[in-house]
């Protein structure tokens, strides 16, 4: 499958070609060894989860 992204500004068009299953599987894999951010926007203005993140990424 391939996926085709373009129309962007100042961008050319780019084509991306996702893996197949087994490209998936013997992939090198490290465990997440940080805490994560989690956002979530449900009722809020946009710039509350912006700063939520924010701080999330300064923090670590």
């Amino acid at each position: 499958m391939l996926i085709v992204i373009g129309g962007l500004p100042g961008t050319a068009k780019t084509t991306l070609a996702l893996p197949n299953w087994q490209q998936v599987v013997d992939r090198e894999y490290e465990p997440w060894d940080r805490e994560r951010v989690v956002v979530d926007t449900a009722g809020q203005s946009p710039r509350q989860p912006l700063a939520l993140l924010l701080r999330g990424l300064a923090s670590g």
